[in-house]
């Protein structure tokens, strides 16, 4: 498995992943067929991500080339929150389970240290618990509940909102 930044050329595979992972799980945010993103527009996205020290993507690709996760992190805009890295993060279900996350996440961490970030914050659907167990593995704490934050298949859902501070 290989971590890597994302880069343009990744454009198509990308909006692939986003498509998948919204047909596979009610776990993004996104329905299925809801995600109106084109290859053109995920190009302008990428290119905002390019030498930026303020967001990041990186992407989780297997043996054969094929993205199969990915990880964004996106700062503060104001001098007051700047030091936060709000992130989203995806990897398909067959992949699941190995350590694919985990090294997203502490890619993402590394990379936030040196772009000197001090918290990362998400939020996560309340019955994630695959989810929750590897953010708390990788030093997330829940601070509160966004309590019927969502509404999924009919039913309002509540996020944990979880973060984790850097040291220096």
């Amino acid at each position: 498995m290989n971590i890597r930044q994302a880069v343009i050329h990744d454009s198509q595979k990308l909006v692939q992943l986003f498509t998948k992972l919204d047909n596979e799980t009610n776990f993004m945010l996104f329905e299925s067929g809801e995600r109106k993103i084109t290859v053109e527009m995920q190009v302008k996205q990428m290119q905002s991500f390019t030498d930026s020290t303020s967001q990041v993507m990186f992407v989780a690709e297997n043996q054969y080339g094929e993205i199969v996760g990915f990880i964004v992190g996106i700062g503060g805009n104001f001098m007051r929150n700047k030091h936060s890295l709000y992130c989203v993060i995806g990897v398909l279900l067959s992949e699941q389970g190995q350590g694919i996350g985990k090294k997203l996440l502490g890619q993402l961490e590394c990379w936030a240290q040196i772009h000197s970030f001090h918290r990362l914050e998400l939020t996560v659907m309340e019955h994630n618990q695959s989810a929750i167990n590897l953010y708390q593995s990788c030093g997330f704490y829940t601070e509160g509940v966004k309590r019927d934050s969502l509404k999924v298949a009919g039913e309002f859902v509540n996020e944990l909102y979880m973060s984790k501070l850097l040291t220096a």
